[in-house]
């Protein structure tokens, strides 16, 4: 499941799609750069939201990259850290991906390929 799910009124479940981003670079004190743009992750439906990080807002997506806004500038950010982040539609971020991963308590379980991926004619 992915972000839109969480939209919508009465369905009360967590997303079980998540997409890991790697901080590139901190410009300044109240934004990062993560490794995520278009060519990762789609906006289709609104831009992604990070998954257990308050106070960090997407503002915008470029192809490779992603811009993000820390409300609060002390918020311990730095080249290198992960964040996990949500995507807003899961059929238009899985197509242009290799594999799934699937995880269990924080380890991979399982790694599973998504057969359709480049197969668009």
């Amino acid at each position: 499941m992915d972000g839109r799910y969480k939209t919508i009124e009465g369905v009360d479940f967590d997303c079980a799609l998540s997409l890991l981003t790697t901080v590139i670079s901190r410009p300044r004190p109240e934004r990062v750069i993560i490794d995520a743009g278009m060519k990762t992750l789609t906006h289709e439906f609104g831009l992604p939201r990070f998954k257990g990080r308050e106070g960090l807002e997407l503002l915008g997506l470029s192809e490779e990259h992603g811009t993000v806004q820390l409300k609060d500038p002390s918020i311990a950010l730095k080249p290198g850290d992960k964040l996990e982040i949500i995507p807003s539609h899961g059929d238009t971020t899985l197509n242009i991906h290799d594999f799934y991963y699937g995880l269990r308590h924080g380890r991979v379980e399982v790694i599973w390929p998504i057969a359709a991926r480049g197969k668009s004619r």
